[in-house]
């Protein structure tokens, strides 16, 4: 009798054991954070994590990466990408460290680079390599010496007094806007051929300007 009664208490607590640990949430060392600034997607940081509000999803979905490192397949630099579309975002509001340094944009992916605020982006852009580089300078004084690529290169240019020394070279279909006070009067930018030139910017418009 005893046996048995011993035999059945083994098998619950297997059973349990078994249930409870596919229950558990394994939460991936990508979303480990300290503040909630470091989290992306209107996650928050709770113990240690950035999770959703609902406090249980902690992994992205459709290959949407939260955080810019080699264990959710992010480039380094990148505050969030797109594994699938090899997309890459670099959010200057997200991680302002990034943007005031010289950024190079991961070659072979697209560049989605958010100068949003004051003074981002006056260290240098590289863009060489990438498919596409889209740029939006919104910061005051954001964004100088900007090195496009061959691929198609889209500069932004809404910030006061932005865009300083945008260079188009060799990029395949080139547009520099300029509608921020005074963005693009710092001098030097330079578009694929004269042609291409409209106002203080850049157009990727007509035959001799766009290639792709």
């Amino acid at each position: 009798m005893k046996s048995a009664v011993l035999g059945f208490v083994i098998m619950f607590v297997a059973m349990f054991a078994v249930a409870t640990s596919c229950s558990i949430t394994h939460r991936s060392e990508g979303f480990a954070c300290t503040t909630t600034s470091e989290c992306n997607d209107g996650r928050q940081c709770i113990d240690g994590f950035c999770v959703t509000s609902g406090g249980n999803q902690i992994d992205a979905a459709n290959g949407d990466a939260p955080r810019g490192d080699a264990s959710n397949g992010c480039p380094t630099g990148c505050t969030s990408c797109v594994v699938g579309t090899h997309t890459c975002t670099i959010d200057c509001s997200v991680n302002p460290s990034e943007c005031s340094q010289h950024v190079t944009c991961p070659p072979g992916w697209t560049c989605d680079l958010r100068c949003n605020t004051d003074n981002a982006c006056r260290s240098g852009v590289t863009c060489t390599g990438t498919t596409a580089c889209n740029i939006a300078c919104s910061g005051k004084q954001a964004c100088e010496q900007v090195a496009c690529g061959n691929g198609k290169c889209n500069v932004q240019c809404t910030g006061q007094n932005s865009c300083k020394n945008i260079a188009c070279n060799n990029s395949c279909a080139c547009d520099v806007a300029c509608s921020g006070v005074n963005a693009c009067t710092g001098g030097g930018i330079t578009c694929t051929a004269d042609v291409c030139k409209f106002g203080l910017g850049c157009s990727s418009l007509g035959p001799s300007c766009h290639g792709c």
